[in-house]
Formats: structure tokens, C-alpha cells, sequence
């Protein structure tokens, strides 16, 4: 179904109609996420505002509107996909950095709120991995910083998230930091 993460009557459309085909959600996972570098003096607000929307308002919204159906059954799991950029400043990406700060907030302030409804939070922390940032196939790309037979993969990625959320109910991964052997920060 179409949304825009954005947007926070798109969020609870999308929540309400997953509900509806499949009865509840077990497992939310806010992967929504773009990154438009910069120093904060040579920003557009515009630009801002969608990494804000996107990085954080979409977790936010998708979460609110996920978190009664999940209380009312006691039971859940949310995932916060992150970026270690969410622990340390990522040069170049002022505002990424702050939005991914902001979810990593977001995300032990959650785990706080519903542990005694055996809803389970996991926040996910890729270092560098091979997307459209980097692909050399794609003319805005960055250039690597490390070689990109070095980056995570997105199936990298994935596993780890797997192996967090298919842990026995007694057992909660809060954190996941994932980086590529070669990565320094």
C-alpha cells in the first residue's frame, strides 16, 4: 500500500489497513530513512524538514498508531532501524545525524514505556552499507569511504534483525551495532 511516512494520516492509514488484512501486527519494523548531507549553515529548510519527517516523524507516527494493538494483545516487537551516525556525529551529515540521535531517543524512551506490556524494542545500528548512496551506478552517489566490497550488505543487515527478533519472548536485543570490519567509527 502506497504512504508517505511523512505524513501522519498516511501513518495510521497504513497501520489501520495492516490491521485489517492480517488482524494485528507483530512486528513493526521503521526502516524509512534518507540522508541529505551538509554543514547546518549551508542547509536548505526544506531539505530539513523531509529528514525530519522521514527519520523521525515516520517512526514516531507508525509506532503511535501500532502501540494500542499491540498493549491490547501484550505482545510486539519494534524495531528502530538506525545508523551508527546515531552515535557519532557523521561528518558532513549534521541533520542525519541529529535525526538518527532523535530515534535512538525514541527508541530507549519506548523500550521504557511498554516493557511491562511484553512489547520488545530493538534499535538497529548499520554502519556503512551498500545502497543507492554509494552505488557507482547511480550518478548522485557518494563517493565510498571504504571499498564497497568492504560495506555491509542490506542481507547483512537483515540477518542480524532476524536473529534479534526471533529470540524466545524471555529474551530482548535492545541494540544491535553492526559495522563492516574495516569501518573506524
Amino acid at each position: 500500500m502506497p504512504g508517505d511516512v511523512g505524513d501522519c494520516a498516511s501513518c495510521q492509514g497504513l497501520i489501520e489497513e495492516a490491521e485489517r488484512r492480517f488482524g494485528h501486527i507483530d512486528v513493526l519494523m521503521n526502516n524509512a530513512g534518507l540522508a541529505i548531507g551538509g554543514k547546518i549553515a549551508d542547509t536548505d529548510p526544506r531539505d530539513v524538514d523531509l529528514m525530519v519527517r522521514t527519520n523521525f516523524l515516520g517512526a514516531y507516527y507508525c509506532t503511535r498508531f501500532a502501540l494500542p494493538g499491540m498493549i491490547a494483545r501484550k505482545q510486539g516487537h519494534i524495531v528502530m532501524m538506525d545508523s551508527v551516525a546515531g552515535y557519532r556525529y557523521s561528518p558532513g551529515g549534521s541533520i542525519y545525524s541529529a535525526t538518527k540521535f532523535a530515534m535512538r531517543s525514541l527508541a530507549e524512551a519506548l523500550r521504557s514505556e511498554v516493557l511491562e506490556y511484553g512489547i520488545k524494542v530493538t534499535a538497529v545500528y548499520p554502519g556503512m552499507t551498500l545502497t543507492t548512496y554509494f552505488d557507482p551506478d547511480n550518478p548522485d552517489a557518494l563517493k565510498p569511504p571504504i571499498p564497497i566490497e568492504e560495506m555491509l550488505t542490506a542481507e547483512d543487515v537483515a540477518e542480524a534483525t532476524l536473529a534479534a527478533i526471533g529470540l524466545p519472548a524471555r529474551v530482548s536485543v535492545n541494540t544491535v551495532v553492526l559495522r563492516p570490519t574495516t569501518q573506524k567509527t
